[in-house]
């Protein structure tokens, strides 16, 4: 079988933007040691939901508590020459790192 240049899309989701830090740092020092190109990190707009509860569902109705969600989300794009699977490496990495939702495509 014949490995060619294998380009790779890594999408990282995650409400916590420290958990992504981290995880880009320790996947590069991987990447790096296994000589595999990071083409280049896209950072995509943080998406914000906001929600309206109330407090007490019997009197008040002007007493609401606000609350909002943080999705922040990165692209990575991967240059494989080796024979590496880089799904074993992604998937060895993402043990150590809980409240990631990673999606690899190969482009």
């Amino acid at each position: 079988m014949l490995f060619s240049k294998n380009k790779y899309l890594l999408k990282i989701k995650s409400f916590n933007f420290k958990i992504i830090k981290k995880y880009i740092i320790e996947l590069k020092k991987i990447l790096k040691f296994n000589n595999i190109i990071l083409i280049s990190e896209v950072f995509l707009p943080t998406k914000i939901e906001r929600f309206n509860l109330l407090r007490s569902p019997h009197i008040d109705k002007k007493s609401r508590d606000q609350l909002e969600i943080r999705t922040h989300k990165r692209f990575l794009y991967i240059l494989n020459n080796k024979k590496i699977n880089i799904l074993n490496i992604i998937k060895n990495l993402n043990l150590n790192f809980t409240g990631l939702e990673i999606k690899l495509k190969l482009i």
